[in-house]
């Protein structure tokens, strides 16, 4: 399946992670930060405080038009950094061309001293299609073309000449020629599409599921599928191809009231969803992308979904840094027994 994706990284490890814990000490999970560019300052002083708190990962998202360019802003966050991984999280697939692409991440990774982590996925809001002056691609062509992406990107990587006339992706003997441009980028898929997890499988180095189902008609919110059904799928097809498997958190929130944390979301969710499409209390309770409670409950939870799935990976919103640095420390100091 996907043959067009059969290249992984096969390059010596690279740097994996921030502030690194003591030796010998075994990690539940990691945590990584989504955050946005407001200022030259406050960006600066975010990368620098996710590193000192041990997020393994600092990402911004890509939205043309209403967000800062990601490559930029991430070369500008390795210049104050030196062990935190960047990424974009994630670059439509459907928007870039994979010579672009391949070139933006081989620098970023360059000037990271090789902490760039390639994030991709299908795009999914109209409008992004719609300014540029194109028509969104159905879901199926949307998700071809991340593979066809992906491959190119690799092999571009990896010094080869590209040729490729595919899923709108066309290259004439295309090569990334600096001297410093170095295979074994990590990539990783985002997304909730079954066929895109299925995808990821075979041309991915991760996935990260954002439990997120339908465009809703704003063209940005989304139905969510956090049912332990749903969730469990996709997990099993990752995990089954042996395929590093993390989530976006949509919310996390360190309180002593677990339940009215969760009734109190719902009430937020209620704002954008119709009613039959809001989730059930319990089903935020249980599901890792909603993570409520108290410290010791939370890493009761990762324990659980790491021994259930080998679910390590855990992307949080940039409001949640507070708590999840707080989370962080707290895991580093209570190792499992």
């Amino acid at each position: 399946m996907w043959s067009v994706c059969a290249l992984r990284a096969t390059e010596p490890a690279r740097p994996t992670s921030g502030a690194r814990p003591a030796a010998g000490a075994e990690v539940i999970a990691s945590f990584s930060i989504q955050a946005s560019l407001s200022d030259a300052a406050s960006w600066r002083a975010r990368a620098r405080a996710a590193e000192d708190a041990g997020f393994a990962c600092l990402s911004i998202a890509d939205h043309p038009g209403s967000t800062a360019a990601p490559f930029v802003a991430l070369a500008a966050a390795a210049a104050v950094t030196a062990r935190i991984r960047l990424a974009p999280a994630v670059v439509n697939a459907g928007l870039w061309e994979p010579l672009t692409l391949a070139r933006e991440i081989a620098t970023l990774d360059v000037v990271s001293d090789g902490r760039a982590t390639l994030g991709i996925g299908a795009g999914h809001t109209p409008g992004e299609w719609h300014h540029v002056g194109a028509a969104r691609p159905s879901p199926g062509a949307r998700i071809e073309r991340v593979g066809v992406v992906i491959d190119a990107v690799r092999r571009l990587l990896a010094g080869e000449r590209v040729t490729v006339d595919r899923s709108g992706v066309h290259l004439r003997g295309a090569q990334l020629e600096p001297p410093w441009v170095r295979p074994g980028i990590p990539v990783t898929v985002g997304g909730n599409a079954v066929a895109l997890v299925q995808l990821a499988t075979a041309c991915a180095d991760r996935v990260e599921l954002t439990g997120l189902g339908r465009t809703l008609p704003d063209g940005h919110a989304h139905e969510p599928l956090w049912d332990d059904t749903n969730v469990d799928r996709r997990m099993r097809i990752a995990t089954s191809a042996r395929l590093d498997v993390g989530v976006l958190v949509q919310t996390l929130q360190l309180t002593d009231d677990r339940q009215g944390a969760a009734a109190a979301y719902r009430d937020r969710l209620a704002e954008v969803l119709d009613t039959q499409a809001l989730p059930p209390v319990g089903d935020l309770l249980a599901t890792p992308f909603v993570l409520v409670g108290t410290c010791a409950e939370i890493a009761a939870q990762l324990q659980a979904w790491r021994r259930r799935w080998g679910l390590a990976h855990f992307t949080i919103r940039e409001e949640s840094f507070d708590d999840g640095a707080r989370l962080i420390q707290h895991l580093r100091r209570n190792p499992p027994a």
